[in-house]
């Protein structure tokens, strides 16, 4: 038989071993995770009859903001495992189940999270909607030093990112712990860093992978492409290819424009289906 309860903190170490079991190579993000945010009452787990773990998730909170300017609250549904001897047994499900009826207890409006295509299809059986749509714009970039980036400090980026959130429409926004953790990731295989230009300052989170430079969010302008892309290519020394993220149909422009790509990046299910959206902007920190 399989109960859902809370986590426990005595847990860490069986919670620890199953992410690393199922997500593999992540030892290094685990042992961050469970250092900086791990909450056990942000944690739901399925055990069996001895107590042993068979699934878990986590859970921020978190917020959103729809057409009309209303703020409601939100969960984001994080680091999902289940062992693979339990998988298809239905304890993902039952996790899921109990965080929506959780959810909707606590008057929380939407449910939501990124996945691996792979999980697809389990997200939409439990009711999720792929309506977080992002594009992708791919440049060669052409060295610039028109603008000077520098690392960009917390309160900075805060204040910056929420200046640039207020101006989309159905957004999700991360509460202030939630995001200083985010930050903090970035920073360990990247950078958050801060210009300005035309009079106005602006911030950029960077991703940083086997050679791929990656801006995963910023409010820079869409028509300046070329200068964006070249001028955080010249700050991390030359880079043949750079990628920049952006809202549904919002790609960035210029001479260096390679590809422009439109892909889903997240689920969502709304508790209340009246504030419910074809596509919402989601946290591209969290990806």
């Amino acid at each position: 038989m399989i109960t859902i309860i809370n986590a426990q903190k005595d847990m860490e170490e069986q919670l620890k071993n199953l992410w690393n079991t199922c997500f593999e190579h992540d030892e290094e993000f685990c042992e961050f995770f469970f250092e900086k945010r791990f909450d056990p009452q942000k944690a739901l787990v399925a055990v069996d009859n001895s107590g042993r773990i068979c699934s878990a998730l986590h859970f921020f909170d978190s917020f959103y903001k729809d057409n009309f300017g209303n703020v409601k609250p939100a969960l984001y549904i994080y680091g999902v495992a289940t062992y693979p001897e339990f998988r298809k047994k239905g304890c993902a499900s039952m996790l899921i189940d109990e965080l929506k009826a959780r959810a909707a207890k606590q008057n929380i409006s939407a449910l939501y999270l990124t996945a691996e295509e792979s999980a697809w299809n389990f997200y939409e059986r439990a009711g999720f909607k792929r309506n977080a749509q992002l594009s992708r714009t791919d440049f060669t970039p052409h060295k610039c030093s028109e603008i000077q980036w520098q690392p960009c400090e917390f309160e900075k980026f805060t204040k910056l990112r929420r200046e640039y959130l207020d101006t989309l429409n159905n957004a999700f926004f991360w509460n202030g712990s939630e995001l200083e953790f985010m930050y903090c990731d970035i920073n360990r295989d990247g950078q958050v860093l801060c210009a300005a230009y035309n009079g106005r300052e602006y911030y950029a989170a960077i991703r940083l992978r086997d050679d791929e430079l990656t801006i995963i969010e910023t409010g820079f302008p869409r028509e300046s492409g070329d200068i964006l892309a070249g001028s955080i290519a010249a700050y991390f020394g030359q880079y043949d290819i750079v990628s920049i993220f952006g809202p549904e149909d919002e790609f960035f422009s210029g001479s260096g424009v390679i590809k422009k790509t439109d892909f889903y990046i997240g689920h969502t299910l709304f508790i209340d289906d009246d504030i419910a959206s074809k596509s919402v902007y989601m946290n591209l920190l969290a990806d």
